[in-house]
């Protein structure tokens, strides 16, 4: 039996609403990976994933086992060493990182760090065809931007994912490449995960149509 679970998230506004869950986050996120990966750059393969999540954190199941299932290393961060721009952009020029995650705060701060993007440059990176170039950068746990896409294309070589979805909900449910659309004014989330199904909801919490606006 699927162990089912009731939820009562914390809101801002209005009184909690209890969501009824069928829970198997780390499976569906770490097989999802996998999938949503190959899916958006099947021609291409992760040859190092940095592992720079804390192991309190959903995110580090994937980047722990996700390169494993595929053949690739595992480049293990030093302590704190996620909050160092600098020493991180080492890490990728140096160990030959092809995949890693940002929430997209930390992804600013990353980019625009002197440091970093001095490393980067004398590693070869860029968004030349003859450049360097990260191939999978995840985003996710906040609203990607247009500014940060084109700023990670420019210094990495790379357009990232940008992966939407509450921890209550299996980590990740939609996916969206954003190499079709780099300029566009407002990210969309995309489409669903594998094995994930996505409905708009209206106040009273029934499916509305699509091109209406939900809750």
């Amino acid at each position: 039996m699927i162990p089912r679970i009731s939820c009562l998230p914390r809101v801002r506004q209005g009184d909690p609403k209890v969501l009824r869950l069928v829970i198997v986050p780390l499976i569906t996120g770490y097989v999802g990976s996998s999938h949503r990966f190959r899916s958006a750059h099947p021609h291409k393969t992760a040859r190092g994933t940095a592992h720079k999540t804390p192991v309190s954190f959903d995110v580090h199941v994937w980047e722990l086992y996700w390169p494993l299932q595929e053949g690739a290393a595992v480049v293990i961060a030093a302590p704190d060493g996620h909050r160092d721009p600098a020493y991180l952009a080492r890490v990728i020029a140096e160990q030959n990182v092809t995949c890693l995650h940002f929430v997209p705060t930390m992804l600013t701060a990353f980019l625009e760090a002197p440091s970093a993007k001095r490393t980067l440059a004398e590693a070869g990176f860029g968004s030349g065809e003859q450049q360097r170039h990260v191939r999978y950068l995840i985003c996710s746990g906040e609203a990607l931007q247009k500014d940060q896409i084109l700023s990670a294309h420019n210094i990495m070589g790379v357009y990232p994912l940008n992966l939407y979805g509450p921890t209550e909900a299996a980590v990740d449910v939609t996916f969206w490449d954003s190499s079709q659309n780099p300029e566009c004014s407002t990210v969309p989330i995309g489409q669903p995960v594998w094995n994930t199904q996505t409905r708009i909801l209206d106040q009273a919490l029934q499916p509305i149509p699509p091109g209406f606006v939900g809750e």
